[in-house]
């Protein structure tokens, strides 16, 4: 029976974190952190950063401008959600292009703890330089 149990758990659960990459989710940050290549904080900077995530595409847009947006193609997602938006991380590998058309091969790493979400970018080319952004609202879109 336990065997059982714990397969139909496994299956379950193993949908539920897979179903969090599937979902269209649109996260609000108030806070940014600019962080070195060792994760120290260099500054911080209050904005309002708006990021959308779609099956296909990401978008990010700091201080509602959508003239410093950056946006691109999701080339790779992982999920793993053991509790929606509260407990997990999603990995998402993308080349972000902003609005002159110079691009980023970025990844985006977005982890819950503790039930506090935080957005963290890191961009191939820039090596010493990562964005993390304090999420204050993670929600699913339709």
């Amino acid at each position: 029976m336990k065997p059982l149990f714990l397969a139909v758990a496994t299956i379950v659960f193993g949908f539920g974190s897979k179903a969090q990459c599937e979902k269209v989710l649109h996260l609000s940050s108030s806070k940014t952190d600019y962080l070195n290549d060792s994760n120290a904080i260099q500054k911080s900077k209050d904005e309002n950063t708006v990021v959308d995530i779609t099956k296909t595409t990401i978008t990010i847009i700091p201080n509602g401008n959508a003239n410093d947006a950056l946006s691109g193609k999701i080339e790779e997602i992982s999920c793993d959600w053991p509790v929606p938006f509260k407990q997990g991380k999603t990995v998402i590998k993308t080349v972000l292009y902003d609005a002159s058309g110079d691009d980023k091969n970025a990844t985006i790493t977005i982890e819950a703890k503790d039930g506090k979400v935080f957005l963290l970018a890191e961009a191939k080319e820039r090596p010493d330089q990562k964005i993390r952004l304090v999420v204050n609202k993670f929600e699913e879109k339709q």
